[in-house]
């Protein structure tokens, strides 16, 4: 797998992430590997193991930071329910 696939793959395991979010987190694993460079690709990547784990670790995160809002609208609580349960369900 390269650099390209492996960012490929983790953006659409984070299609559910609001915008801002998505953004934000795949930058970041963009920074990772620059400062990796180009001659340590594959040992990020055995590193971070899959983009399935790292998509799961970012749903789950976001998952328990939605659910420790007080939702003020019970359809909000119930989408932070559904984080969670994709998290779990995506989790390896």
């Amino acid at each position: 797998m390269t650099r390209k696939e492996f960012m490929s793959e983790l953006a659409n395991r984070l299609a559910r992430l609001p915008k801002d979010e998505r953004e934000s987190a795949l930058a970041y694993y963009e920074e990772y590997f620059d400062e990796a460079g180009p001659d340590r690709e594959q040992d990020v990547i055995r590193e971070l193991k899959s983009p399935y784990a790292v998509a799961s670790r970012i749903l789950a995160d976001h998952a328990i930071k939605e659910a420790r809002r007080a939702p003020a609208n019970p359809r909000k609580g119930l989408s932070a329910l559904w984080f969670i349960l994709a998290a779990i369900v995506a989790g390896p």
